[in-house]
């Protein structure tokens, strides 16, 4: 009877000092779950539905732009590679959960239009996997909903991820940059990026602050 009572005891003891604990990992488990729904419930929000802006071909003020949230799928790119044709979802924002989804916008970087660098990522074995088979010369298409912009590649190279030559933000002409991790075949983060960079053929202008 005895041990059958220190038992009962023993795990009443345990229960009331260590629930508290329990209690607590149990709400920060919730908590970041509710956190992660809103992450992805926020990468779900688009802007882009394939319809442009109408009366702007030319130019386009910035006023009449609407420009994306972090998780907001504002764009297309199109790629024609190997014979194929690329669609690829634009994101604004380069997250791991934004990049399982499609290409993301270095929020850092300028929009198509704007008439310097866009920097965009994407995953070496899904989305930018076409970029090995890029040539000099051909174009790459970015839809967006205020303009279509065209771009034609100049230059493909292979650079450590940290080397400040692989693209200029501050670029006084605008062009389009793609990278992804090198070499194509690799699994996960390497250390090289690929990237290919493309000079704007056409598309109307941003009139920025107007």
């Amino acid at each position: 009877m005895f041990p059958l009572a220190f038992l009962i005891l023993g795990l009443l003891f345990l229960f009331l000092t260590f629930n508290p604990a329990i209690k607590l990992v149990s709400d920060g488990f919730s908590m970041f779950s509710s956190q992660s729904l809103n992450r992805e419930e926020e990468i779900n929000k688009d802007i882009y539905n394939g319809e442009v802006l109408e009366g702007y071909t030319e130019t386009v003020p910035s006023s009449k732009i609407q420009y994306p949230l972090s998780g907001t799928k504002y764009g297309m790119i199109n790629i024609e590679a190997n014979g194929t044709l690329f669609e690829i979802p634009l994101y604004f924002g380069d997250s791991s959960a934004i990049l399982r989804r499609g290409a993301g916008h270095y929020m850092g970087s300028h929009f198509p239009g704007e008439g310097s660098t866009i920097l965009i990522s994407a995953h070496n074995n899904t989305y930018f996997n076409c970029l090995q088979f890029l040539k000099f010369g051909d174009k790459i298409t970015v839809k967006t909903n205020y303009g279509i912009y065209e771009y034609a590649i100049s230059n493909a190279q292979i650079k450590d991820k940290n080397d400040p030559s692989a693209y200029n933000l501050a670029a006084s002409e605008e062009n389009l940059v793609l990278y992804t991790c090198y070499p194509f075949n690799a699994l996960g983060l390497t250390p090289k990026r690929y990237f290919v960079t493309a000079k704007l053929i056409s598309g109307p202008k941003v009139l920025l602050y107007e």
